[in-house]
Parts: structure tokens; C-alpha cells; sequence
């Protein structure tokens, strides 16, 4: 990723081919779309977890996506985009062929869940 993004991919493991895939970022936390999530306290907004995601898996997959179905989506903590603490994107590709893509999984930091997801893309 550039240096000016919203985050910094670190690595990505696959635990079950094809299906199963851990993701590591580290947060950019000088980036300005953190400081109107608000500028006391800047915390990433739901919208750039839910983008975050979809630009791994583009890049994993190598193709395009388009978000068509936000199936189930919980915010469970607020994540503060400090720029150390290493985030961990946890997703299991549920379907995968010409059509969609569905997805599951969640964001989150050690043991702090931050966010859960079942998203379709096309």
C-alpha cells in the first residue's frame, strides 16, 4: 500500500486454502479521514472497517468487488486508529465463484473484537 493510505498491509496467511485467511494491517493513524471521526478522539469509522476488507480481498482475489449485501454487520468496539497495535482481519470466503463473493469474519486486536461481518460482493 502507499505510505499515504488509510492503512499498511502487513502480511496475509492462509489458514484453510482457498477459504480461510488472516490479514495483519497496521492503522495510519496520521491519515486525514481519522480526524473527522472525531478530531478529540479519532476513531475509524464502520464505513473504512467494511472498506478495509473489501480492499483485501480485491487485492487477494485479484479482480474488482462491488459491495451488494451487507448481510449481517456488528460493531462490537470502537477501534482508535493509534498506528502500533497490529489489526488482525480474520475471513472466511463462504462463496466464491463467477457471480459473488460472500464472506464472514471479523476485525480485531488480540482478544478485542472490534467489528463481525457477512458481506456479499460481486
Amino acid at each position: 500500500m502507499e505510505p499515504d493510505h488509510f492503512y499498511i498491509h502487513i502480511k496475509t496467511e492462509e489458514i484453510i486454502p482457498s477459504q480461510n485467511y488472516i490479514f495483519s494491517v497496521i492503522l495510519n493513524s496520521d491519515h486525514p479521514l481519522y480526524k473527522g471521526h472525531f478530531p478529540q478522539q479519532p476513531i475509524v469509522p464502520g464505513v473504512l472497517m467494511v472498506a478495509l476488507v473489501k480492499d483485501l480481498l480485491e487485492n487477494l482475489l485479484a479482480q474488482k468487488l462491488l459491495l451488494v449485501n451487507a448481510r449481517n454487520i456488528k460493531y462490537i468496539n470502537m477501534l482508535i486508529p493509534d498506528g502500533e497495535k497490529v489489526i488482525t482481519i480474520n475471513t472466511q470466503i463462504d462463496q466464491s465463484d463467477s457471480e459473488s463473493v460472500r464472506v464472514s469474519g471479523s476485525i480485531s486486536h488480540l482478544n478485542k473484537v472490534f467489528c463481525k461481518y457477512k458481506l456479499e460482493f460481486v
